[in-house]
C-alpha cells in the first residue's frame, strides 16, 4: 500500500521587514510582557546597584571618619564610628577595634574583634594581636605554637617591597617574649627570636643558661651568648659579663676587666652596672670611695632601678639625725622601689606603714604587701610573718630599725651573709658529689692575688661569712635570724633575670592596615600612633 507523499513546506520569500512586522503583529502581547519584565529587571538591578554603592560609600565614610578621629586623638569617638561601620558589614574596621582594645588592655574584647576579623580571609590585620593574646592565655588556641602560626598569618598583609627593608616578624617575636605566661613558651619564643637574629634574645638566652632555667647551669654558654649580645650593642650584656668575671663563674676571675666593663657600662647609663659599681666603691673603704659609691647608686636610682632607690632611702635614714624630717620622703622612695620590683623596698615600706612612719597607719595594706611578696617566693617575708604570728610581743618598729641598721652594714660590707651574685645562689649551694663546680670562693682563690691587691678590694674581699646568731644591733640580738635576708640585692649583680610572668596591662601591636582603596584619604598613621600614646 503506497503512503501519501509529504508536502514540502514553501519558503517564506517575503522581505525581512515584512516578516518582522508580521511576527510582532502575531506576538504583540507576549512581546509587551517580555519588555516589561526586562525593564523591571533592569530597574531593580539599577536600584540594587545603587543601594550597594550607597552602602559601600556609607561604610567607607564611617571607617574614614573613625580614622580621622584617631588622627585627632579622640579614640572614644573613633571606636564608636568604627563600631557603626561594622553594623554596615565593614570588616576592615574589626582589626582597628581589636588593636584599640588590645592597646587599652581590654583583652577579652580584643579577642572578640579578632575572631570577627578571622571570618574574612582577605583581612590579616588582627593576627598579630591574636598571637599575643594566645601567649597571654586568651582564646582556644594558646601557647607559643599558636602564636607563631598567627604571626606567620600576619606577615601576609605585608608587601614584598616593604619586607625588603623591614623585619616585622622579628619585632613580633621580640615583643612576644615579655608576654609569655609560662616558662616553656618563654624559652620557645626566646629561641625563635634568636634564630631570627634578635640581639635581645641573645641576652635572654644567656640568662636562661646562666641561671639553669632550662637545663643545668651553663655559665660558659651564657658567656658566649652575652658576648655576642654585647658585640651587637646590647648594653645589659656588658654588665652581665662584668659580674661573671668579677665572681669567676665558669671562668677565671678577672677583677680588672670586670671593673673596666662595669665602669664603661655605668658611663652609658646602664642601671645594674651603676648599682654594682656603687656597692664595690662603698666597700673599698677609701676616703673618696664612699662618696663615689653613693654617686653611682644615685645614678641608678634616677633610672628607677629598684635596689638603688632602696639604697638611697636607707642611706638617708642612717645619715639623718632627725628621722621625722625625712620619714615621708623615705616612705615615698621605698614605695617607688617596691613599684619598680625591689622586694627590700616593699618590706621597708610595709613596716613604715604598720607604724605610721611618714605615712598613714594601715595594717591591712601593709600585710597585703607582705603577702604579695610572700607569693613571689621572698623567704624573708615568710619568716617575718611567722614572727608576727607566733610572738606575743611583736614590735614591728624594732624590726624596721634593726633591718635599716643591718642593711646599711651590708651595703658597706661590714657583714656578709652570702658570697656571690644574689641571683646566682645555685652556684654556692652544696652540689651533689661528682657534679661540676662553676665557682671557687675568694678565700680558696687567694693565692692568685697579692696582699696589696686584696687590700685594694677592701670589704669586697670575703674572708668568711657572718652568722646571724652572732649579730647584735645596738647591743641587742636580732629579733629573728632571717632579718639578715631582707636585703635582696646585697652584692654586685649580673642583672640576669629568671623567668617570671608579668602583669601585662596592654599589648603593643603594629597598627593594622587599611585596604589600598583608602589611600586616597591620606590617613596619617604616625599621627594616630603618637596620639594614642599620649591619650593613654
Amino acid at each position: 500500500m503506497a503512503g501519501k507523499k509529504k508536502e514540502k513546506k514553501q519558503k517564506d520569500k517575503r522581505p525581512f521587514k515584512e516578516k518582522l512586522k508580521s511576527f510582532v503583529s502575531k506576538n504583540k502581547v507576549a512581546l509587551i510582557i517580555l519588555s516589561l519584565i526586562v525593564l523591571l529587571g533592569g530597574g531593580v538591578g539599577l536600584i540594587v546597584t545603587g543601594y550597594l554603592e550607597y552602602n559601600r560609600a556609607t561604610r567607607e565614610a564611617y571607617v574614614v571618619a573613625g580614622m580621622k578621629a584617631m588622627e585627632d586623638g579622640n579614640f572614644h569617638k573613633a571606636q564608636s564610628l568604627l563600631l557603626k561601620a561594622t553594623y554596615l558589614k565593614a570588616p576592615e574596621a574589626y582589626p582597628f577595634l581589636a588593636w584599640l582594645s588590645a592597646k587599652a588592655g581590654n583583652f577579652t574584647k580584643a579577642l572578640d574583634y579578632c575572631r570577627e576579623t578571622a571570618k574574612y580571609p582577605e583581612i590579616h590585620g588582627a593576627y598579630e594581636v591574636m598571637g599575643y593574646l594566645s601567649l597571654l592565655g586568651y582564646g582556644n588556641a594558646q601557647g607559643a605554637g599558636s602564636a607563631l602560626f598567627y604571626f606567620d598569618e600576619a606577615m601576609k598583609s605585608y608587601s614584598e617591597e616593604y619586607l625588603k627593608s623591614h623585619n616585622p616578624l622579628l619585632a613580633m617575636y621580640e615583643k612576644s617574649i615579655s608576654l609569655c605566661m609560662n616558662k616553656q613558651d618563654y624559652i620557645r619564643m626566646v629561641d625563635e627570636a634568636q634564630k631570627k637574629g634578635s640581639n635581645i634574645a641573645l641576652l635572654y638566652r644567656g640568662d636562661l643558661d646562666f641561671l639553669g632555667e632550662e637545663n643545668d647551669l651553663s655559665p660558659k654558654s651564657a658567656a658566649k651568648s652575652w658576648e655576642d649580645a654585647k658585640n651587637n650593642g646590647v648594653l645589659e650584656a656588658q654588665t652581665r659579663l662584668a659580674s661573671l668575671l668579677w665572681y669567676g663563674y665558669g671562668k677565671r676571675r678577672d677583677y680588672r676587666t670586670a671593673m673596666r666593663y662595669f665602669e664603661d657600662a655605668a658611663k652609658k647609663h646602664e642601671p645594674a652596672a651603676n648599682y654594682s659599681l656603687g656597692l664595690i666603691r662603698l666597700r673599698q673603704g677609701k676616703k673618696t670611695s664612699y662618696a663615689e659609691g653613693m654617686r653611682y647608686l644615685k645614678n641608678a636610682a634616677k633610672m628607677n632601678y629598684g635596689p638603688a632607690l632602696t639604697a638611697v632611702g636607707v642611706n638617708a635614714i642612717i645619715k639623718t639625725k632627725d628621722f621625722s624630717k625625712i620619714a615621708s620622703a623615705a616612705a615615698d622612695i621605698f614605695k617607688q622601689a617596691y613599684d619598680c620590683g625591689d622586694t627590700t623596698g616593699g618590706i621597708l615600706y610595709a613596716l613604715m606603714m604598720m607604724n605610721g612612719m611618714g605615712i598613714a597607719t594601715d595594717q591591712t595594706e601593709a600585710l597585703s604587701i607582705l603577702y604579695d611578696l610572700k607569693t613571689r617566693g621572698v623567704q624573708s617575708v615568710g619568716a617575718m610573718l611567722k614572727y608576727f604570728t607566733y610572738n606575743n610581743e611583736v614590735d614591728s618598729k624594732r624590726v624596721f630599725n634593726q633591718a635599716i641598721a643591718l642593711i646599711s652594714d651590708q651595703y658597706l660590707g661590714k657583714y656578709t651573709f652570702a658570697e656571690g651574685a644574689p641571683e646566682a645562689k645555685m652556684y654556692h649551694e652544696q652540689r651533689e658529689s661528682g657534679a661540676l663546680s662553676y665557682y671557687i670562693s675568694q678565700k680558696d682563690d687567694r693565692d692568685r692575688y697579692t696582699d696589696e691587691f686584696i687590700a685594694d678590694l677592701g670589704k669586697n674581699y670575703v674572708e668568711k661569712l657572718d652568722k646571724p646568731e652572732d649579730i647584735e644591733i645596738n647591743g641587742e640580738k636580732l629579733l629573728y635570724p632571717e632579718i639578715t635576708q631582707i636585703l635582696d640585692m646585697y652584692n654586685p649583680t649580673t642583672g640576669a633575670k629568671p623567668f617570671m610572668p608579668q602583669a601585662v596591662m596592654e599589648i603593643s601591636a603594629t597598627m593594622p592596615k587599611l585596604p589600598p582603596s583608602y589611600d586616597k584619604y591620606e590617613i596619617d598613621f604616625d599621627t594616630i600612633m603618637n596620639n594614642f600614646e599620649d591619650f593613654y
